[in-house]
């Protein structure tokens, strides 16, 4: 019997980072689906981030009790600083979930998920103008192509006259915290991981359900709090897990970039099974968003091989130097 090939650390990544889109992409048209009147989409909210919060307590106190023997693996949040910069990371994800969920409760959940890629641009422009950081040129070509489809996605043609889709505009609130809290989260990413996600997560949960039980919203049945409990903890809390793992074999900037494909999956998850018939300004926006970001991923993967391969080579020449 001939050995089978094992994969290299370099396949494996790629294989989790694209299962992590997958399985990410799920998140936001169930939550339209699974929604109605007997449970609202804030509820399926509060109970999707309890069920990641969960999850990354099971994991937190899997790992307490594996690194017994050597507590300096744990690497928890320290001082003041990193606990607000943690909680700050929290809130803004609390503002992108809030207003991903108000936009579903407006408009289909196919479309919310394409407005979503707009978070390239807000974060180009947080780097150019606020952070005055350099922005790749193919960014440039990139953002006209995303932002024009999106404005076509943001309009119903099928009245007589044109409507314009408001519901839509908090999905780019969601494209404004988003950023927001990736900054806050990179200035405590060299700490626990699944202590983070976990606070951020709990913070989520809490500030859902305060939102929800707000509103007048209550639990009345059973099925949809499992069914968003069991989302959450696959599409939020799995989702992590295996985020992670690929940064850690493939690099951030191609992680990164094959993520964002999920935006796509979920859209075409929502049409798939709900069956809607999408008007010919989605197939135009979603094209045109699609290019954009095929433009941005390819160019992404491009620059990180060719970094990679002169590491490679200064690393050699180091090596034959001493």
């Amino acid at each position: 019997m001939s050995k089978i090939k094992k994969l290299n650390p370099e396949a494996i990544g790629l294989i989790m980072i694209i299962v992590a889109a997958f399985s990410a992409s799920i998140y936001q048209p169930y939550s339209q689906i699974l929604t109605g009147d007997n449970f609202s989409i804030y509820l399926f909210g509060m109970f999707a981030f309890l069920g990641s919060t969960v999850f990354c307590l099971i994991l937190f106190i899997t790992q307490f009790f594996l690194t017994m023997k050597d507590k300096g693996k744990r690497n928890y949040l320290h001082g003041f600083k990193e606990y607000l910069y943690t909680f700050l990371s929290g809130i803004s994800s609390v503002g992108a979930n809030l207003f991903l969920l108000t936009a579903m409760n407006f408009a289909r959940a196919s479309e919310v998920s394409l407005i979503t890629n707009l978070e390239v641009i807000v974060t180009m422009m947080f780097a150019k103008f606020l952070f005055r950081q350099k922005v790749a040129f193919y960014n440039w070509f990139a953002a006209p192509l995303i932002v024009s489809g999106a404005i076509l996605l943001t309009f119903d043609f099928s009245a007589d006259t044109v409507k314009f889709s408001y519901g839509l505009l908090f999905a780019l609130g969601s494209c404004i915290c988003w950023p927001l809290e990736n900054n806050f989260s990179q200035l405590v990413s060299h700490r626990n991981p699944v202590q983070i996600t976990g606070i951020k997560h709990c913070i989520s949960f809490v500030v859902d359900m305060i939102f929800a039980f707000s509103l007048g919203h209550r639990v009345t049945q059973f099925k949809g709090p499992l069914e968003a409990f069991g989302i959450g903890a696959f599409s939020l809390g799995f989702v992590f897990i295996l985020y992670v793992l690929a940064q850690k074999r493939i690099g951030a900037a191609r992680a990164s970039a094959l993520y964002s494909l999920a935006p796509f999956l979920g859209s075409f998850i929502y049409l798939l099974v709900t069956k809607t018939v999408p008007q010919w300004n989605f197939y135009l926006g979603a094209s045109l968003i699609f290019s954009g970001q095929l433009l941005i991923i390819v160019m992404t993967l491009r620059n990180s091989k060719k970094k990679s391969e002169e590491k490679k080579k200064t690393d050699t020449v180091k090596e034959e130097g001493s």
